[in-house]
């Protein structure tokens, strides 16, 4: 049974899609099934590990699996697709993405033993079962999609920048997650508190001690990503930093992230 991890943050800006994507790209690098879902209407993730507009999956992506449920036969792989990394496949956004929440709402009118936001755990009930690993990438907001890509998940991984506003974001953000624990009896845990784009300066060294000292002391990881111009060129070249510059501070970092949450995900004492 694979593992959900669903990227979440309602502020933009923190490096999610970069998490979602390398994190995914660690995963299928090091041998593992992997799924990438791109939630998120700008579809970056899916260019980065397609290198594709989101434009060209028009009918064959997310959207189109979402139309799909309570369909009896409902063939999931029709809307996964190959990427440019090995053990990496991927659901797509797609120009559709941005009517998502409406279909949504439809759906939950026709359907109305379901929550708008439980369509999406139900659609991809059978990657469970095809994949080791399934990794969401949701939108930088407070809204359906985000609320959807926390409930399918198992485990939430939590970026930050080293800023106020990021702060006040987490809260956020682990508020909506006891929210839909407590109100639909889920048991998604946070996978870690991951600071991102970190740089030698007093402001960092300030915020990260309030995140170590308050109360996410203990979700806090040990990895922190550092800021490098390596993370903006992958996103120009079309792929996980990894795989455009793997001798970079920021790709060594996410092989770190790697191997700390993976033996919590994967549940191996050792990480292959």
């Amino acid at each position: 049974m694979g593992t959900v991890i669903t990227v979440a943050m309602t502020k933009g800006g923190v490096g999610k899609t970069t998490t979602a994507v390398n994190v995914a790209a660690a995963f299928a690098m090091h041998g593992h099934s992997v799924c990438l879902i791109d939630l998120d209407q700008q579809g970056n993730a899916t260019y980065s590990v397609t290198g594709q507009a989101k434009y060209n999956f028009n009918d064959v992506g997310l959207f189109d699996l979402l139309m799909t449920f309570g369909m009896v036969n409902q063939r999931v792989g029709n809307y996964i697709h190959e990427t440019r990394i090995p053990n990496l496949q991927v659901i797509p956004a797609t120009g559709m993405t941005n009517q998502i929440p409406p279909l949504l709402a439809i759906l939950k009118a026709r359907h109305a033993e379901i929550k708008e936001y439980q369509v999406l755990d139900a659609c991809i009930a059978p990657l469970r079962d095809m994949f080791d690993v399934i990794v969401i990438d949701t939108p930088p907001a407070k809204d359906a999609l985000t609320v959807s890509g926390i409930y399918a998940a198992n485990q939430v991984l939590l970026p930050v920048n080293a800023d106020k506003f990021s702060l006040d974001a987490l809260v956020e953000t682990c508020s909506l997650i006891q929210s839909i624990n407590r109100e639909d009896g889920r048991d998604v845990d946070v996978l870690g508190v991951l600071l991102t784009k970190i740089e030698r300066n007093s402001a960092t060294a300030l915020i990260r001690k309030k995140l170590h000292t308050q109360e996410f002391a203990s979700l806090m990881l040990k990895t922190e990503i550092r800021k490098g111009a390596a993370v903006t060129d992958s996103t120009l070249l079309g792929g996980p930093v990894l795989l455009t510059d793997p001798r970079s501070n920021p790709s060594k970092d996410y092989l770190a992230l790697y191997e700390e949450i993976a033996p919590e995900v994967i549940g191996h004492d050792i990480v292959q």
